[in-house]
Order: C-alpha cells, then sequence, then structure tokens
C-alpha cells in the first residue's frame, strides 16, 4: 500500500501484518481475507488500538453497513464487536461468547433513547473463514459524542445541577434495562457518552448479565448482606473504583449497578477517581463529601445511599431511586437551600431575638417552635446530637409542645438512648392522650424489639383513639395476630383497614403504601389458612399498588409454589431475593428461598 493512499478499510484478522486497505480493495492486499465481514460490513477504523504482539480478545470498530437490511438503510455507520475464538481458549472464549450474546439481547430488547439499538440480526457467527474456528460479531447503533471521561478531562467537575440532570436520564435508562431482567456491571463514566444535545447514552453491555435461576442458586451461599467470604463460579466482570464488594466476588445484584451509580457521580462531581479517594477504616465507605464543596447534603446524602456497603441499604430498585429524585430530592433540595439562605438566617434570628426582647408568652411559644423547626431539620439530616440538644431547648421553652416531645423521642431512638425515647412518649401522650400516631410510634418501639404483647396493646390504645384513622396500627396489629395465629382476627381487622386506608391516606398523610401492606397482611393470612387462591389475588393486588418491599414478592413465590406455577414463582422469587425486606420475617422468608436453591 503507498503512503498517500487513503485508508478506509480494515482487514478483519488480527494476525494480519498489514490491516490497512483502501476502500477500492475487496480483499486484504496483504493477507487476502474478505474485507466485508459478513459480506456487509465494512471496516473504517478501530475504536481501540489494535497494534501488540498478542491478538485482543474483543476488537471493536467503527463500520459501514454496504448493504444495508431490517430497519438498516445501506450507508448506516455502526459499531461492530468482534470476537474470535481461539482453540487453547475455548472454556474462557464460551463466557465470552455468553457476554457478546447477553449485549446483544439487551441491546435488541430495550427500546429506549438512553441506549443504544442493535438489529435483530445484528449477533451472528462466522465459521470457516480461515481466520479461527469460530468468529462471533456484534453490530450496534454507533453514538456521536464522547465519553463522560473524555468530557472530565475537557471541562473538569459538574454541578450539581447538572449532576441532577445526568443522574435523571442514566436511572432512567437503567429502569429500561433492569425491566427486562438485566443489569449492566461495569457503569463508569467511560461507558457513558454525552451527545451534542447533551443527552447521555448507556454503552458497552459487554458485561451486562440476567439475574437467572441458576445464577440466584449461586449467590445463594450469602444470605446476609455482610457475607461476602464465599468464592464462586461465576464470571466476575467489574472495573476497580466503581464495582461494589458483592461483585469482586461474583455476586453481583441489581443493586451492585447502584452502586456503581453513585461512584461514577463522585467521579464527576470531584473529578477524582473513586480508587484514589480515601474510605473508613471501619465501614469501608468512601471518605469524598470535602473534595465536592459545592453540592448540597440532601444529595450527597443519596449518592452515599447509592454508594452502601451492603446491597440492602441501597434502593431497592430504579423505580424508587426515580420517583425519589422527582419528588422527595427536590422538596429536601429546597429545605435545604431555604435553611442555608443568609437572608433566612438573618432574618430568623432577628425574630427570635425580638420575641425574647418582647417578653409575652406567645414569644416564647414561636421560639420554641423554631427551636422544634430546626432539631427536626437536624434530626432529618441525621445530626442527632444537635437535634437533641434543639429539641430539648424547645421543650424548655414551651413544656407543652407535644411535637418537639414526639420528634425528641425519635431523635433518642437514633441514638441508641431508650430511657430518653420512652420518657419522651409519655410525656407527649401526658399533653394529648388521644395522640394516636405516638400509640402507633410507641407500638413499633416495641414491635421492633418482638416484644410482640407489648407492642399489639399500644396499636390497640392508638386504634382506640384513633377515631378509624390509625390504620398502620391496624396493619401492624394484624400482622401480630397473624404471627400469634390469629388468622381469622387479622382478617377482619386488615379488611377494615383497606377499606378505609385511601380516605384516612388523603387525610393524614400517612404513607401511601399502607393499604399494599394491608392486602401483603391479609393475603399473608389467607395463604396460612392454605386459602391460596384468594391469598393470590390479595398478593398481586400489594404488588400492583407498586409495594416497594420484598415481603409481598416471597409470599407470592410461595403461594405459586403451592399451586405448582413454576415460571410464576421464579419470577417473583427473583424480586423477592434482590428488594429490601420490611418486616423480620420477610428475611426468614428469603432464607429459606436461598436453602432450597443452595440445600448443601
Amino acid at each position: 500500500m503507498k503512503d498517500d493512499e487513503k485508508v478506509t478499510s480494515y482487514c478483519f484478522n488480527p494476525r494480519c501484518q498489514s490491516r490497512e486497505n483502501t476502500d477500492t480493495d475487496s480483499v486484504c492486499s496483504s493477507c487476502g481475507t474478505s474485507l466485508l465481514v459478513n459480506d456487509r460490513y465494512r471496516l473504517l477504523k478501530p475504536m481501540r488500538p489494535i497494534d501488540g504482539p498478542i491478538p485482543q480478545e474483543i476488537e471493536v470498530f467503527e463500520c459501514v453497513d454496504t448493504t444495508g437490511g431490517e430497519g438498516v438503510e445501506a450507508g448506516t455507520h455502526l459499531i461492530l464487536k468482534i470476537l474470535l475464538a481461539h482453540d487453547r481458549f475455548e472454556s474462557y472464549d464460551a463466557k465470552r461468547v455468553k457476554l457478546l450474546y447477553r449485549e446483544s439481547e439487551v441491546l435488541k430488547n430495550v427500546d429506549h433513547p438512553g441506549i443504544p439499538k442493535a438489529p435483530k440480526d445484528g449477533f451472528f457467527c462466522l465459521k470457516d473463514t480461515g481466520i479461527a474456528k469460530e468468529v462471533y460479531c456484534l453490530v450496534q447503533q454507533k453514538i456521536e459524542g464522547q465519553t463522560l471521561d473524555q468530557w472530565l478531562e475537557e471541562h473538569g467537575p459538574i454541578s450539581e445541577k447538572l449532576a441532577l440532570n445526568w443522574l435523571k436520564q442514566l436511572a432512567d435508562s437503567l429502569h429500561a434495562v433492569h425491566q427486562i431482567g438485566y443489569f449492566h456491571r461495569d457503569i463508569k463514566p467511560a461507558n457513558i457518552m454525552i451527545k451534542a444535545d447533551g443527552n447521555l447514552v448507556l454503552i458497552d453491555f459487554g458485561a451486562a448479565r440476567d439475574l437467572s435461576d441458576t445464577y440466584l442458586a449461586k449467590i445463594g451461599s450469602a444470605p446476609l448482606e455482610d457475607d461476602y467470604n464465599h468464592k464462586l463460579e461465576v464470571t466476575t466482570v467489574f472495573t476497580a473504583g466503581y464495582a461494589p464488594p458483592e461483585q469482586l466476588n461474583g455476586k453481583g445484584l441489581f443493586q451492585s449497578d447502584f452502586y456503581s451509580l453513585g461512584c461514577t457521580f463522585v467521579h464527576l462531581l470531584t473529578g477524582i477517581h473513586p480508587s484514589n479517594l480515601p474510605a473508613s477504616m471501619d465501614t469501608g465507605e468512601l471518605t469524598w463529601r470535602e473534595k465536592a464543596p459545592q453540592l448540597s447534603k440532601p444529595f450527597a446524602d443519596f449518592l452515599d445511599k447509592l454508594m452502601s456497603i451492603a446491597p440492602g441499604k441501597r434502593p431497592q430498585n430504579t423505580t424508587s431511586i426515580l420517583h425519589y429524585l422527582e419528588s422527595s430530592l427536590p422538596r429536601k433540595l429546597r429545605r435545604h437551600r431555604l435553611f442555608h439562605d443568609r437572608r433566612f438566617q438573618v432574618a430568623a434570628g432577628l425574630s427570635l431575638v425580638l420575641l425574647f426582647f418582647a417578653g409575652y408568652k406567645g414569644g416564647t411559644k414561636l421560639a420554641s417552635e423554631y427551636y422544634f423547626n430546626t432539631g427536626s431539620k437536624h434530626s432529618f439530616e441525621g445530626r442527632y446530637e444537635q437535634a437533641r440538644k434543639d429539641l430539648e431547648f424547645a421543650i424548655q421553652l414551651n413544656p407543652n409542645n407535644a411535637n418537639a416531645y414526639t420528634n425528641l423521642a425519635s431523635t433518642c431512638q437514633n441514638l441508641g438512648d431508650d430511657d430518653c425515647t420512652f420518657d419522651s412518649f409519655e410525656k407527649a401522650l401526658e399533653i394529648d392522650p388521644n395522640n394516636w400516631p405516638v400509640y402507633t410510634q410507641m407500638g413499633g418501639y416495641f414491635d421492633f424489639r418482638n416484644r410482640n404483647d407489648e407492642a399489639a396493646k399500644y396499636y390497640q390504645k392508638a386504634i382506640d383513639v384513633g377515631d378509624g384513622k390509625a390504620v398502620e396500627a391496624m396493619n401492624n396489629l394484624a400482622r401480630i395476630y397473624i404471627l400469634q395465629g390469629r388468622y381469622e382476627e387479622a382478617i377482619k381487622l386488615l379488611t377494615e383497614s383497606i377499606k378505609t386506608t385511601e380516605k384516612v391516606i388523603a387525610e393524614t398523610n400517612q404513607p401511601p403504601d399502607l393499604v399494599a401492606s394491608g392486602y401483603k397482611n391479609r393475603g399473608w393470612a389467607k395463604l396460612e389458612l392454605k386459602r391460596y387462591d384468594e391469598a393470590l389475588v390479595d398478593l398481586e393486588k400489594s404488588a400492583g399498588l407498586n409495594y416497594q418491599y420484598a415481603d409481598t414478592y416471597c409470599l407470592l413465590t410461595q403461594v405459586y409454589e403451592l399451586k405448582k406455577e413454576d415460571e410464576s414463582a421464579s419470577l417473583n422469587r427473583e424480586i423477592c431475593l434482590t428488594s429490601q425486606y420490611a418486616t423480620p420475617e420477610a428475611y426468614e422468608w428469603k432464607r429459606a428461598i436461598i436453602k432450597q436453591l443452595n440445600p448443601q
């Protein structure tokens, strides 16, 4: 080949001594290999270096589709991945082939602007090429733009506003992938592209896998969140600095993608690779916030939640992430900006001073409300010691501030001070003996400690004084009835709860998943009575109301297993194992499933 000739074709034979050719050649001028892969694709340029003494396992090229096909016009530029199956690496390449096939399945089955597309015939195998025993190929859409690690090098760390925008985009793309049963396993800035219009595309699904029964059985040897010591024969794919602990040992789950997503944004916000950031010697969590001073605490807290060491402490699924990003986080950010606005602080401080100097009764009451609000804010942010001081001062200014006692009880509970917790609850009830939310919280205090008789007493008191509004107490009391074998009483109470819940939620701002919890518990009671069809109706209603916890799906697994409906049992089993549980019994249900999958 002459030096002044224009290079527009590459030979796909990795052993070829001179792979560059001109667009007029039909076969390689060096080795004679056809320059049309599968009689269709002409390789234009490598996307990774191809030089070196040892052929790479996978080569990636930009190519042009010379003939076109279903859904693709002739002349379209695409990306072509080429995998050679070498005889001496037969078993290793078998895993690589599976990974390439999984990537094709994701790209073919996800229809989302944030995910590249692949034609239906984009995965194919070439035999008898004279290059290798088998050559596997995958064709996919070419995304125009630059990767986020390239963007970061050019522009520097991103702002909180841009981070929120990008996080929403990526969570939405990831939702589309998780919905079809796959997870990415290698999220990092180098695998995210930004287009000219500012939209992001998640690329390189070469590490993606599905959560099959076989895979779940392999991870079944680790039932506890903090147990990562077992070695498994699972293809381990990860990038150091972005992979969570469970993935390093071949136990990746849907929630593993969330950890990588959090690390990716820490990198984008700090400009520092996660591997170069310090980590806590006690917890293993990254210490990074001081490197991103532009970031508000609510957003930083959410990233730390994504990067929780234990998978069960991360968000349960992409639905909960999207909901949080669209509703809860914006509210927290607005509140944070308000409390940190200098004008607000000065005005609040001046008002407080004026109230003290005014010396009238209403002044101390308003001052108490001020410290109640600041204490509640600190408690919400996890600053429990400061919250306790503020709430105690609010009570000192106004001993009749029942809400301050209630929030102080919750704060002391987080601090592990049981005496303070119980005393504060009791004080709140002295002020307002009909305060059914406090009775419900006290029931939860004992429920958490498996002291069911005492918990039931307070739940019942909440129901007695709640005038039909204490539906959470009704659900929780019914759950205790089920644990005690009082199934018919539980069903009667839950039927009453479900009937009034929607109205009560609108009036009292209680959690919207209460009705789903009611159906879950009633389905559980009917399951215990062997009324399987009735149980199925209630449990499916609970799931249909987007119940976020594993409990419903663990129970559905049991019902479908008893009804011999294996496919439905398998689907719900996966959700049960990969979702966060809300009750102690759900943990035991998970353990039972794991033992069933991995009996040795």
